[in-house]
């Protein structure tokens, strides 16, 4: 039988109206159910604690195949059977592998649920392999790799595992294909078929499982329902690896140049780093403050400095290990002088190191953190089941809702020690432009990537020690945005549904009143007849957008940490800009941006980094065959090559023309939705 714990110490929303219960079944198996008798879909979700970091080093890809037979033996049954029960039923279901982690999820209708949880526990645990569906699979599996072969952030994630040590599980070809799932193994004498289920037989056990299930019954049903259908997965005690660090002193101190498929550039520095999974909430204020976008920030000053357009720092955990990456997309002048970009980012390090962090800043993070989940919609019942299976992974099954998401204690060791690793010699820089094509003297063997590695120089490395940042750049200031009031307003039945509330030749405005939470929100929908005329002004409101957001970010910044959202996007019709979040400093932010709107005027340096970006960004998606996107739906904009001829025409004073004459034929409408009253 399951020992049952109720979830007491759960920590969820307020109005969270869901039930929750701890199941650990006699076989090991850790279970989350969530009763939700308003769900219009129940769902389930399965997270194996193994992927592809532990494939055998003969048959690179196998976890991923082994997947994609589980997926087909839930999609029909049995196996060859020509009755789809995925379609007949309306069942959604999905999985993938990464590396350390398999994961199968699926959505169905309440009535349906007891037997797609049948079917999902069934193929999971005893597979029906036959050579029909192995090679079924194996072609689905090729596809996906061919499908990726152009893909350059595969590429790059690729040539990141190429760079590693060579002999870490990290480096291994995850997707597979039919060379080293058919042709290697079959010349090797291997087969294919057995090592499959000597795989499952091997990975797939209750003790590095966990499951999630939410459905529209009671705690004690669904309890009984999860008992007799999981109960019976064998426990082997498997132990989940913990792998040694895949960066050691011969993957350091280089530099490493890849050649992209479209025209992109980018510049990333990867420290490697302990796997401290259980102090991530500690290592997100160092992602906070590196990758903070307000005035003074480390993106800002390179900005200023014209070499960069976005930053971003990121952290990844592994067993066992883990990487600490700052990314940041290059500008032309960027691309040409990389060390000038690095010697930046090691000036804002030096920076935290001399400074030391401040614990107001990590307690106005959790207090914002804190204010999200409180608010935050319910998720639907998929996504929440898979976010609550991988996370049991790692957290105690209490905290699987807000492990995501609310900080505890503030824990500065674990902030300096970080610190400590950030240094010159622990890290590799990877580059990745076009410019690079004569250099790169290497091809990497599954997806033809062209690049070269080479060591970091000596006296560059010694300049990287002691570089100063200017007194301009500094920690970030507090945010003037965290809302204190939650209260609803007074319901006023007149504007439960869209009212217009003025009607003049350029202006209309709409409103209607949702009081369920603090929340609301503004679009401005900003029109011109100039805007239909040509490609040339089409293109031109597309570049204004672009500038102004980037205009807007550092003082809208602070408000997206609270809570808040914007987005200026040029429309077949116009501009549209759309404001949502909190009500209590929503009217402060509009305000900000309004101003600025008011203010806007792009310098002619900043109006060449865009345009190069823009016209760029349209080479590329002729490249890669993507769409012409949101902005190419107008049929005046015609095809991507005739958008690409108003390269030469669009000069910076032909722009700010443009934009005179399409704020000169302006009309407005409004809409404003949610916490509000009609007077406001």
């Amino acid at each position: 039988m399951a020992n049952l714990a109720t979830f007491k110490n759960c920590i969820v929303q307020q109005k969270d109206d869901r039930e929750y219960l701890r199941l650990t079944l006699s076989n090991g198996l850790h279970v989350l159910l969530i009763s939700d008798p308003a769900t219009e879909k129940c769902a389930a979700a399965l997270d194996v604690n193994v992927g592809s970091m532990s494939d055998p080093k003969s048959l690179q890809g196998l976890a991923s195949l082994l997947e994609h037979l589980l997926l087909h033996g839930m999609k029909k049954f049995p196996c060859e059977c020509d009755n789809n029960y995925m379609e007949q039923h309306d069942v959604y279901f999905n999985s993938y592998t990464s590396g350390e982690r398999t994961n199968f999820h699926f959505e169905v209708n309440p009535s349906e649920f007891s037997e797609a949880l049948e079917r999902f526990v069934k193929f999971l645990m005893t597979p029906l392999f036959t050579e029909n569906c192995i090679e079924k699979e194996l072609n689905r599996v090729h596809s996906k790799y061919e499908k990726n072969l152009k893909n350059d952030a595969w590429r790059i994630t690729q040539i990141n595992r190429v760079t590693a040590d060579p002999q870490h599980d990290y480096s291994n070809f995850r997707t597979g294909n039919k060379e080293t799932l058919k042709v290697i193994p079959e010349s090797c004498g291997i087969n294919v078929k057995q090592s499959l289920l000597d795989f499952h037989s091997q990975w797939y056990s209750a003790n590095i499982m966990s499951l999630a299930v939410l459905g529209k019954g009671s705690l004690n049903e669904l309890a009984q329902l999860v008992v007799t259908q999981f109960k019976h997965i064998e426990n082997k005690g498997v132990v989940i690896p913990r792998w040694s660090h895949p960066l050691q002193a011969p993957q350091l101190r280089k530099i490493v140049k890849i050649v992209p498929t479209i025209d992109i550039r980018k510049l990333n520095i990867t420290f490697p780093i302990p796997d401290l999974k259980k102090y991530h909430k500690s290592q997100l204020y160092l992602t906070h403050l590196i990758g903070h976008k307000a005035e003074g920030s480390l993106l800002s000053h390179l900005k200023s400095l014209n070499l960069c357009t976005s930053l971003a720092a990121e952290i990844c955990s592994f067993s066992g290990f883990g990487f600490f990456d700052i990314s940041v997309d290059l500008t032309k002048s960027g691309i040409s002088q990389p060390n000038k970009v690095v010697e930046v980012i090691f000036g804002y390090l030096q920076l935290l190191k001399t400074k030391r962090a401040p614990k107001w800043i990590f307690e106005e993070l959790k207090n914002l953190n804190a204010i999200k989940f409180e608010f935050v919609h319910k998720q639907n019942s998929i996504k929440t089941v898979h976010q609550a299976s991988y996370t049991m992974q790692h957290f105690p099954i209490e905290d699987v809702m807000t492990a995501n998401i609310l900080l505890g204690e503030f824990r500065l060791e674990i902030v300096d020690e970080l610190l400590k690793m950030f240094t010159p010699k622990n890290c590799k820089v990877t580059i990745v432009g076009k410019i690079f094509e004569k250099e790169a003297d290497q091809c990497e063997k599954w997806y033809g990537i062209k690049y070269t590695v080479a060591d970091m120089d000596d006296l560059f490395l010694q300049q990287l020690e002691n570089v100063k940042i200017p007194e301009t750049v500094h920690l970030p200031s507090p945010n003037a945005f965290i809302p204190s009031n939650f209260e609803l307003v007074a319901r006023e039945d007149k504007f439960h549904t869209l009212t217009l509330l003025k009607n003049s030749e350029t202006c209309r405005i709409w409103f209607r009143q949702d009081n369920i939470f603090p929340k609301a929100s503004f679009c401005i929908i900003f029109t011109s007849a100039f805007v239909d005329e040509d490609p040339l002004c089409l293109t031109a409101v597309a570049l204004f957008t672009s500038l102004l957001n980037d205009f807007l970010g550092e003082v809208a910044y602070d408000a997206q940490l609270a809570g808040f959202s914007y987005k200026c996007s040029s429309e077949p019709f116009g501009v549209k800009l759309s404001i949502f979040g909190f009500n209590d400093k929503l009217n402060t932010l509009v305000l900000k941006i309004i101003q600025r709107m008011s203010a806007f005027g792009a310098e002619k340096n900043q109006f060449e980094i865009f345009k190069e970006m823009h016209f760029r960004g349209l080479r590329n998606m002729a490249i890669t065959d993507t769409g012409y996107g949101n902005l190419l739906q107008s049929q005046t904009y015609g095809v991507i090559e005739e958008l690409l001829k108003e390269e030469i025409k669009l000069t910076y004073d032909k722009f700010n023309d443009l934009m005179k004459l399409f704020f000169s034929k302006l009309n407005l409408k409004i809409f404003a939705f949610g916490n509000l009253t009609s007077k406001e």
